[in-house]
């Protein structure tokens, strides 16, 4: 999974059906709801929270499907993250791949709230000042 987004080479439509056929690959398919951000910063960011979800999905809680609700408003960009696994929430500890993705997104000026609603659920958050992320 973690080849399938390089913070090197980015490009939205590949990275997109790249990291699609990495979650095939280990048996998860990836739903998205909504469309990316033109900014390919915000996308970027979106993407990189979705591989880490599926990453986890798969590891921990025996998931074949990974959903990404995206929005998209005048003031933020937004994704709310999850998956049909079986996880056992009350254990959740921030390892390095959500630690190094809430690092990420609060260094574009973002908030990652990670809840425990039916499973584990990504609260994506990326402020936009004139029509770009800050």
């Amino acid at each position: 999974m973690r080849a399938g987004l390089s913070d090197a080479q980015y490009d939205e439509d590949n990275t997109k059906v790249q990291l699609e056929e990495a979650a095939a690959a280990v048996g998860c398919k990836i739903e998205f709801s909504g469309a990316l951000p033109d900014d390919s910063a915000a996308a970027y960011l979106i993407l990189t929270a979705v591989r880490e979800a599926v990453t986890n999905a798969v590891r921990h809680a025996g998931a074949d499907k990974v959903t990404a609700e995206i929005t998209d408003t005048d003031t933020a960009y937004s994704a709310v993250i999850y998956d049909n696994g079986s996880s056992n929430a009350d254990g959740l500890k921030e390892g390095g791949g959500l630690s190094g993705l809430r690092k990420k997104i609060e260094r574009a000026g973002g908030q990652l709230d990670i809840k425990c609603e039916n499973g584990i659920r990504l609260y994506v958050r990326l402020l936009k000042q004139r029509g770009e992320m800050l």
